[in-house]
Order: structure tokens, then sequence, then C-alpha cells
């Protein structure tokens, strides 16, 4: 047996155990409880929102410096682990209840350093459990709304290619630089703010 072969046996035995997950639009609302991406997450009422407390790095033109961060995490997904559980070979998941799954989505963390422990929740809901649409916390995301209208999309490029050449954002992604519309007006062009996103 070659390596290539000892290779994809080794992986094939790892992805026995794997379950697949594809999204697709859904034509309605989800029932309570349903797997689902994005938007409300289906919770416990009097549920406590995570939240991170770490630190992320802030570039203001010139250097890098570390700067506190305190935010609720995203709600990322949630799956209906009853209707997983006939797919799941290893038996190691629980057979009923809810699964959510929550990410600190703006600082991103990379979960290489341990002080980014926090960025990322996973809550077991047990299937007993009474379950209500919940919101984002109300505080947080007026907060949200009130400072996302103050900035404005400056330019946008996705990937460039040509017969020897490309130049791609990570795996087929979009760059995006945000200004502030004051910051914008004056000119201030060295405080745009980046964000990459990829697939």
């Amino acid at each position: 047996m070659d390596h290539q072969q000892a290779l994809e046996r080794a992986l094939a035995e790892v992805m026995k155990g794997c379950l697949r997950i594809q999204y697709h639009p859904g034509e309605k609302p989800p029932r309570i409880g349903a797997s689902k991406f994005g938007g409300r997450p289906h919770l416990p009422a009097g549920f406590a929102w995570p939240w991170y407390h770490g630190e992320t790095l802030y570039y203001d033109g010139k250097n890098f410096t570390k700067v506190p961060v305190h935010r609720p995490l995203s709600f990322l997904c949630q799956i209906d682990l009853a209707e997983a559980a006939p797919l799941d070979k290893t038996g190691l998941l629980p057979k009923s209840g809810l699964l959510s799954f929550f990410y600190e989505l703006d600082s991103q963390p990379w979960g290489y350093d341990p002080g980014h422990k926090g960025a990322a929740k996973v809550c077991w809901t047990p299937a007993e459990e009474t379950l209500v649409e919940t919101d984002f916390p109300p505080e947080e995301k007026e907060e949200i709304e009130a400072a996302a209208g103050d900035w404005v999309l400056l330019f946008q490029m996705g990937t460039v290619e040509d017969e020897d050449f490309e130049l791609m954002w990570g795996d087929c992604g979009c760059i995006y630089f945000w200004i502030k519309k004051q910051d914008l007006a004056a000119g201030n062009f060295d405080r745009v703010w980046l964000i990459l996103q990829c697939g």
C-alpha cells in the first residue's frame, strides 16, 4: 500500500462518524426546535445569552494594539438531535434535544490562544424543555443597529483572474472596505475598516 492509499483509507475511517449538513433556504419559517441556520435561536425562556470577554487586535492605520472585547456571541445554527440521531453512526450524540452553536463573529478568534476561551459556545437543551424564539440581547442590539448606520461600504473586491494570474481572498471570498460617514466626509481614509468573508 502506498502513501496515497494509506492516507485515503485513514481519511475514510475518520469520515465514518461524520454528519454532513447542507444549507438550503426554507419556504416557510421553521417549527420551534427545528434544525436551522441563523435568524433567532429557539432557546428556553430566561436563557442567559453567552458573551465573550477577551481581547482583539485593533489597527489604527500604523500599529496593532490589543483592545478588550465584551460582546454577545452571534447565533450560528441549531440542530434537532432527534433528526440527527439515526445518522449518528458513533452513537456519541444525545438522542434528542437541541444543540445550539454560538461564535464571536466580529473579532473571529482563531482558537490558538488560551485567551480565546469563551469565543464560542455550544448549548444543549433537553427535549423536555419549552423553547421560545429568542431575540439578540436588546441593549446590545440597539447599540449595534445605531452604530451600523454610521458606516458605509466604500469598496468591495472579489477574486481577480486572468490567464496566468489569480488574486483570491481566502477561499473565493471578498474583501470589504468600510468607513464611517463622518470620516468619509472629512477624507480620513486612514480610518477604514476591512472585513474579509469567504466560504
